[in-house]
């Protein structure tokens, strides 16, 4: 290892390209990083400061160089983010000389920071950054506006800075001004010879951004892809896997790549701590025989599996997937490594769509009966991901037998008493086992009920004729029965008729095409009997669609 001080004009003006890794973060600086660098570049300015140097930090550099190249070009271990700000820095300043006409400043700022111009190609740039970062952070560079994303608002940034500047007026209080930046901006220079790279680059964090398990996770694979294959890597098989994790933008949700690595590693039945996952995936392929490749692939056909387990794709058996909307619709995240293990053995032809389907509907069945007992879910985040290594070679029977043993899986008789009694409309699930009763009807045409809403057939509030209705126990009986099962359906007349008497309510009822409410039409009257009766029969259809052991 070898270490000295830098100028910024030494580290860029120089022999060297400064190449960062495909394994290193997108750039991902904000407006609060850009104000500080700008805060600290300005106060230079300050005679109080006099002409000393001001510490921008290190810059770690690996003596590697790639194969093709024709210039020493080394890879950027640590100061990626700092050598692109400030890379667009003079991309501002230089824009700024351009507009105004002072041409040589313009050239002077262009040869030593930006571009080499005894060089051609790629080989021209100073900086060249990871590949999904290049199109961008090249137009910038090259000053020819097509600038996107991230770089295009730091270089926005800089270049509203600079043109508020007062030394932006003339070209020698530009000039000026641009030998302050380049002159008194000092690093630590490190030149990395035979040390392990990967493990310098993890412990650094001199961004103060903190590496997520995803971004270990993604530095880990590509420290084991040659430096001449990493483009093609990236391409052709990670991208995709992190095309699954994008929001409408294309920006990359960290977190959610950082769920699903777990959820991965999970699925062969060993449970991982969410900020131990890097540490468990580098202990499981730090072996002489990992191959990135097969581990991409793998890694893809799981993100595929991922986005039909969260409802991004639909499953092309219409019946896993009507499994998998009733799934979707409890907090059933935990289960998300045993349904990876699941639909990986349907691949595999280990499972049909029949009992794959099956598999789904207990673990629905689990997850809500045990919820309507009362039965506590903490143990969830490991049991699911025990279930993984329990299932053997006959996986329908073996989930029965992991879901049975201990763990308390509420039989029909159980389900049913503490669903006619539940307080339904008070708990997380109230919409969701509505609309699923409602759907296990059946319907010539069903109803829309995205708009209905759910209403209580005895109202919330009783007025006089609700009193006399339910007679001298009204208080008990709205108490006991109010917010359960057997009073509560789906309506869209909610707001016209929901305190009204049940004989003006009914009216409406009898027009609805929801069957839960149009059953209502045939009662002449509603009290305590009948919401018992209506709860008892939606409970005991509740426990065909919600399955028991």
């Amino acid at each position: 290892m070898h270490a000295d001080t830098a100028t910024l004009i030494d580290v860029l003006y120089s022999q060297n390209q400064y190449v960062i890794p495909i394994f290193q973060r997108y750039y991902s600086w904000r407006k609060s990083d850009w104000e500080n660098i700008w805060d600290e570049i300005t106060d230079l300015r300050d005679p109080e400061q006099g002409t000393s140097a001001h510490f921008m930090g290190s810059i770690v550099l690996d003596s590697q160089k790639q194969k093709s190249l024709s210039k020493p070009a080394f890879q950027v271990i640590d100061g990626q983010q700092r050598l692109m700000t400030f890379t667009l820095v003079m991309c501002a300043l230089r824009n700024a000389a351009k507009r105004q006409g002072f041409e040589k400043l313009c050239e002077a700022i262009e040869e030593t920071t930006l571009l080499d111009p005894h060089e051609e190609g790629n080989h021209r740039f100073r900086v060249y950054p990871r590949h999904r970062d290049r199109d961008s952070f090249m137009a910038a560079v090259e000053g020819n506006g097509k600038t996107d994303g991230r770089i295009a608002e730091a270089l926005s940034f800089f270049s509203e800075r600079v043109e508020q500047l007062e030394e932006a007026k003339t070209e020698k209080d530009l000039r000026n001004f641009f030998d302050l930046i380049k002159w008194r901006i000092e690093f630590v220079h490190i030149i990395l010879d035979g040390e392990n790279v990967y493990e310098i680059f993890r412990s650094l964090n001199s961004t103060g951004q903190p590496l997520s398990e995803a971004d270990l996770i993604r530095n880990f694979v590509f420290m084991h892809v040659s430096l001449d294959e990493q483009d093609r890597f990236d391409d052709k098989l990670w991208k995709p896997i992190e095309r699954h994790f994008e929001d409408s933008e294309g920006q990359l949700d960290g977190g959610a790549l950082s769920t699903f690595f777990r959820a991965f590693l999970m699925r062969t039945g060993r449970y991982t701590k969410p900020t131990a996952t890097f540490q468990e995936f580098e202990r499981r392929y730090s072996g002489a025989m990992f191959d990135p490749e097969d581990l991409a692939i793998q890694l893809g056909w799981h993100a595929g599996y991922y986005d039909v387990i969260r409802g991004r794709e639909k499953h092309r058996s219409e019946r896993v997937e009507a499994a998998l909307a009733k799934l979707r619709g409890l907090d059933a995240s935990t289960t998300r490594s045993l349904l990876l293990n699941l639909l990986h053995r349907r691949e595999e032809g280990e499972l049909s769509d029949e009992d794959l389907a099956q598999c789904i509907e207990m673990v629905s069945g689990f997850i809500l009966r045990r919820y309507v007992c009362n039965v506590g879910s903490r143990a969830y985040s490991r049991w699911f991901v025990s279930a993984c290594r329990d299932l053997g070679n006959q996986p329908v029977e073996g989930l029965q037998s992991f879901l049975v043993a201990g763990r308390e899986y509420p039989d029909d008789v159980r389900f049913e008493q503490c669903l006619l009694r539940f307080k339904l409309y008070q708990s997380d699930y109230g919409r969701h086992v509505l609309e699923r009763l409602e759907r296990s009807y059946p319907h010539k045409e069903s109803a829309d009920i995205s708009q209905a809403e759910i209403e209580h057939i005895m109202p919330q509030t009783l007025d006089e004729e609700w009193k006399h209705d339910l007679g001298h126990e009204h208080e008990r009986i709205h108490a006991e029965w109010l917010h359960t099962l057997g009073n509560l359906t789906l309506s869209a007349y909610h707001k016209s008729v929901s305190n009204r008497a049940f004989r003006v309510k009914r009216d409406e009822y009898e027009r609805s095409k929801i069957t839960l409410t149009h059953q209502l039409a045939t009662k002449t009257a509603w009290g305590e009997d009948e919401i018992l009766a209506r709860g008892t029969e939606l409970a005991g259809r509740a426990t065909t669609i919600w399955i028991g052991p």
